[in-house]
């Protein structure tokens, strides 16, 4: 059990690392666009309200987008429901990165897309708490939290860093036929490479997610936490781990549960009757006395 124990610790700290890269890479667009901001006015000829918008776009979806990462999580399997999103926000990103600056839509289009952005990284943000909480160990959860916590900042200021390169480092390379409000880089515009490179850093975490177990993945939502707790009251835990593997966890419950719900009215039968009894034990004591008083 012991042994159990510690592999599952293992495989936790591991799964762990894996996610806080995941969760880092996803927010390096939160610092690229920023530090962009001055670029991406240019190449798509925004005003300052629509910088601002640009701006405050992905903070609202993350805000409306906790009720559906509640729902989804409840209704449908949780590796799936991580991977669809993962799967999703790469695809955006990807033709967010490649957004055309030349088109009437140009600009409505690439706010439109960061907006839908922030649902798929809303539904990471709710997840990764809870399996946090559930298989960190208990003498490190804090720990575990904190790191969580600080991955945000660090995804974001690694998003800083990139863009700043992108600006300062390959513009001067840029080609002859590049523009003042388009710098060219390696034959792309030069902000797009930031956005880019966070779909190369996320891409093999994606398909390395495919091949965990889902066991691994899943939290204890709809009560499943509390029927384990149950089962391990009525049923030995070994004979409880050798239901898991056969899939009865789940039964083997409601019935020890229906069996005690029949003893319960015998038990209380049998709790009246001896109540009665006593009392009609006490109520003789004073008759007893009385007939020797009057003898």
């Amino acid at each position: 059990m012991q042994q159990d124990e510690r592999a599952h610790s293992d495989s936790a700290a591991y799964l762990f690392k894996y996610l806080l890269l995941a969760n880092m890479f996803q927010y390096m667009e939160a610092g690229a666009v920023p530090a962009l901001l001055l670029t991406l006015s240019q190449s798509f000829k925004m005003q300052p309200g629509q910088q601002g918008l640009l701006g405050a776009v992905v903070y609202l979806s993350l805000s409306l987008g906790g009720p559906l990462a509640g729902f989804l999580l409840r209704k449908y399997e949780h590796k799936t429901v991580i991977l669809c999103s993962v799967g999703a926000n790469l695809i955006l990103t990807f033709f967010w990165a490649m957004t055309p600056v030349d088109r009437p839509y140009s600009t409505a289009m690439f706010i439109s897309i960061r907006f839908i952005m922030g649902f798929t990284q809303c539904i990471v943000c709710v997840f990764l708490p809870l399996w946090t909480m559930e298989n960190a160990p208990k003498t490190q959860r804090t720990i575990w939290m904190s790191y969580l916590q600080a991955s945000v900042p660090f995804g974001v200021m690694a998003g800083y860093i990139v863009a700043s390169i992108a600006i300062t480092s390959f513009a001067p390379i840029s080609s002859s036929n590049t523009n003042v409000d388009s710098p060219v880089c390696l034959g792309l515009i030069c902000w797009r490479w930031p956005f880019l490179l966070e779909i190369i850093l996320l891409l093999p975490l994606f398909i390395l997610f495919q091949f965990i177990p889902s066991s691994h993945v899943a939290v204890s939502i709809n009560g499943r936490k509390r029927t384990r707790k149950l089962a391990q009251m009525l049923v030995p835990t070994d004979a409880l781990d050798v239901m898991e593997n056969n899939g009865a966890e789940s039964k083997y419950p409601q019935q020890e549960m229906t069996a005690m719900k029949t003893k319960k009215p015998d038990d209380e039968s049998s709790s009246s009757n001896g109540s009665k009894d006593d009392r009609h034990s006490d109520t003789s004591l004073p008759l007893n006395a009385v007939d020797s008083q009057s003898q």
